[in-house]
């Protein structure tokens, strides 16, 4: 994002990837049914939505990406603006992504392995027990995916660069009739089958992409609301983002010892429509701007996609370490660990790799659409 005007969305970007991380951390300490339940249906909600964070992140793309393609115009013919484009989003999501499945499968060699007991919880257990040789590891550099365990969050990596790649057409439909382009969406939502679950999530980015269409008239509504109307315009939203846990919707998988919301068509319309408010108020609303432009959230926003690649690598190799079972300190110096380990190594990888990676797709952009490539002072995930 290049204009200050959008600088709210990447500090919003940062706090949806904190939340993941204070998710995961928590699903690896093992907590009776009720005690958890009660937790995530408490307030604590907007800092454990883990599966809202990543719908947060949908709807941010489908913004940011619109935007992208809207500032391309003009700069060569659609035949080569449309190549610039994959090749940028290409190297954007799969560079960092081969790298942090390198650096996990290095990692897991220290990995404790270990049978869920009372410090682990089996969702982190298994996570523990990854073991993969090169020749194994191979073919999870292709594609962006879950690295067969190393990295079970790169489900969504898949879910990114799918649509990144649909994007031009969204896109094009969105102009001409961006309330098309929703109903598509919420077609697929409700009637795509399971073995399609991907098709869910086009809700989350036609949303964006609605968003950045309707930007200008959107700020004027919000405008109008005053400081009580946005106030509740910002409730409303978080109300929406955590709906499935505070209406109790969450299911109990015994198996991995963890309750689980977000994934059923309802749960993902909510959490997405919370999501479109939240992003609509942090670039319409000047206060939630400014208050998520704050130094610690900017620099959350430059390490989120560093942060989510990463956090998780490092809760499976402190977790056997720490008593996590433990409900008092020891549960706590997981959470300083995994915290503090995850944002170092996370603003080193963020100068290393993906600061190269976004230079690279620039580059590979220009050459294919045959202009000079431009800066990008706040890369965008």
């Amino acid at each position: 994002m290049t204009s200050a005007r959008w600088l709210g969305l990447d500090g919003l970007r940062g706090v949806a990837a904190f939340v993941v991380v204070l998710r995961h951390t928590l699903n690896a300490i093992p907590l009776p049914q009720a005690s958890l339940r009660a937790l995530i249906e408490s307030p604590a909600a907007v800092l454990l939505n883990a599966q809202g964070a990543v719908q947060l992140f949908f709807v941010l793309s489908g913004f940011v990406l619109a935007s992208s393609l809207d500032g391309s115009r003009g700069r060569g013919p659609l035949a080569r603006r449309v190549p610039a484009f994959f090749a940028k989003r290409i190297l954007r999501i799969h560079v960092p992504y081969v790298a942090a499945v390198l650096l996990s499968w290095c990692v897991s060699f220290g990995f404790v392995a270990s049978a869920a007991g009372p410090g682990l919880t089996p969702w982190i257990a298994q996570g523990t027990r990854v073991s993969l040789d090169f020749v194994e590891l191979l073919p999870t550099l292709v594609f962006p995916g879950s690295a067969r365990g190393l990295m079970p969050q790169g489900w969504t990596l898949a879910v990114e660069l799918v649509y990144s790649l649909l994007l031009p057409a969204m896109f094009w439909l969105g102009r001409r009739s961006w309330p098309l382009l929703v109903a598509v969406s919420l077609a697929l939502l409700f009637f795509a089958p399971p073995a399609f679950r991907g098709a869910y999530y086009a809700i989350d980015f036609s949303l964006g992409i609605a968003l950045y269409l309707e930007r200008e008239r959107v700020a004027r509504w919000l405008g109008r609301l005053g400081a009580a109307g946005t106030a509740l315009v910002v409730v409303l939203g978080l109300a929406l983002f955590t709906a499935p846990m505070w209406l109790g919707w969450s299911v109990w998988h015994p198996e991995q010892g963890l309750l689980v919301a977000g994934f059923r068509r309802r749960e993902i319309l909510l959490m997405g429509l919370g999501s479109a408010l939240l992003v609509a108020t942090a670039f319409g609303v000047p206060r939630v701007r400014d208050a998520l432009s704050l130094p610690a959230l900017a620099f959350l926003g430059r390490i989120s996609f560093s942060l989510y690649l990463l956090h998780r690598l490092w809760i499976a190799f402190l977790a056997p370490h720490v008593d996590s079972g433990s409900r008092g300190l020891d549960a706590l110096l997981l959470y300083a660990g995994v915290i503090a380990l995850s944002l170092s190594t996370s603003a080193v990888f963020e100068r290393l790799c993906d600061r190269p990676a976004i230079a690279a797709g620039r580059r590979a952009a220009a050459w294919i659409s045959g202009s000079a490539p431009r800066p990008a002072p706040r890369p965008a995930r």
